[in-house]
């Protein structure tokens, strides 16, 4: 959809959301052309009575705080002091074994010495990173952070412009229902706005209520009324 204008009989200037397809004669989408500050209204309305749902807001800081996780253990930085620690305590290790054996040398007792130093450098190094890197969120605190932001004032633009940027992946606008579908779903899809992509969003909302009391975890179906 694109977002276009029109101006009434009394010089009031309207904002819409309207079938880009079909304004451009491509398609002969049944959809009407859908008051901006309705639907936006319908969106916001549908996602923070979502999220004042206790289950859903811990799943998502949950979620949130594994993927902070993974991003501390993927970095590159410290991906190379952990390997480069390795690989002096292997080093150290395999000396230890020879001395067992009875080789002991001046050069042995010097290596040895030199990488047990290594590898303590290296532990104090990786433990820098790790504090620079990780905030040691836990899932309180960003249930307390999402929380404050949410229900801030649903209708201060700033706080709606937050909800959509975090929460909000994609919206499938049908004519009578939307479907709303939440980037903290556990499945992405890769196609954008195909047949087989509408398919499985709608899919997500399984045997949710025409009347908007039940939606699952990822997509909600919110239904048109009366403006």
């Amino acid at each position: 959809m694109v977002g276009e204008s029109g101006t009434s009989k009394t010089g009031d200037i309207h904002y819409y959301y309207t079938c880009l397809s079909k304004r451009r004669g491509k398609s002969e989408c049944g959809c009407k052309a859908i008051k901006k500050q309705v639907l936006e209204d319908y969106v916001i309305n549908a996602t923070v009575a979502m999220l004042r749902r206790n289950s859903v807001i811990t799943k998502i800081a949950e979620t949130i705080v594994k993927v902070h996780e993974k991003i501390i253990r993927d970095s590159s930085g410290l991906q190379t002091l952990v390997k480069k620690r390795d690989e002096a305590k292997k080093a150290a290790d395999n000396i230890v074994k020879a001395i067992e054996k009875g080789i002991i040398t001046d050069f042995t007792k010097d290596r040895l010495a030199a990488l047990q130093d290594e590898v303590n450098c290296l532990d104090i190094e990786i433990n820098k990173e790790t504090q620079k890197t990780y905030a040691h969120l836990t899932v309180e605190e960003v249930e307390k952070y999402l929380l404050s932001k949410v229900f801030e004032d649903p209708d201060d633009m700033k706080t709606r412009k937050t909800i959509v940027n975090t929460f909000i992946r994609d919206i499938i606008w049908y004519g009578d229902r939307i479907v709303i579908t939440y980037n903290f779903q556990e499945n992405i899809f890769t196609e954008r706005f195909s047949k087989n992509y509408v398919e499985k969003a709608e899919k997500q909302i399984g045997d949710a209520s025409r009347s908007a009391s039940s939606f699952s975890l990822s997509s909600y179906l919110f239904p048109q009324s009366a403006p």
